[in-house]
């Protein structure tokens, strides 16, 4: 008897707790795109709070925007104003960071320690905040903080831009479509 209360207990924790854990995440955001023959995107103009002004914002923008009509499983055209869009696209960048010393990774083990602090390689890493939201009801459809680095011995500065924009558009739409984080 004992045991029967305690699984009992057990499996409403476990329900109260997923339950916490996915609130305000009602809308499954790839459902929610194929629910659409095509979704309307309108991306919002980036804030920049980083402080530093060779960030290209037109071409961070231009890349975002190619990359949702470059989808195949779900159509999108952009949208001209927010008006006209089924879901806007809010982006701040806090953080934009290049330096001739690529700080060390936490590998495991002395070894990859040791090895990641004799290598000598560029880094540059951008941090920026993504919100996706809902024209009609104003229901934020999804937000994630997202993080790329580059190491590159190569690399210098003026070509880390081009570059880590790259990096990050490809993290979101990763972070945005993938199936396991939005079931």
């Amino acid at each position: 008897m004992k045991l029967m209360r305690h699984l009992f207990f057990v499996m409403i924790s476990a329900a109260f707790l997923m339950s916490v854990a996915y609130a305000g995440q009602d809308v499954n955001i790839l459902e929610y795109f194929d629910e659409k023959q095509v979704t309307n995107i309108y991306i919002n103009d980036i804030i920049n709070s980083t402080g530093n002004e060779n960030i290209d914002l037109a071409a961070f923008k231009m890349n975002i925007e190619d990359a949702f009509l470059e989808r195949v499983n779900q159509q999108f055209e952009i949208a001209q104003s927010p008006e006209e869009a089924d879901v806007v696209m809010d982006i701040e960048i806090t953080e934009y960071l290049f330096t001739e010393e690529d700080p060390v990774d936490n590998l495991i083990g002395i070894g990859g320690v040791a090895m990641d602090a004799a290598k000598q390689e560029n880094y540059a890493r951008m941090i920026a905040v993504f919100k996706l939201t809902d024209t009609k009801t104003s229901d934020v459809l999804w937000q994630d903080t997202l993080k790329a680095t580059i190491t590159d011995d190569e690399m210098v500065e003026p070509d880390s831009y081009d570059l880590i924009n790259d990096r990050i558009v490809k993290v979101l739409m990763r972070n945005l479509f993938s199936r396991q984080k939005n079931q």
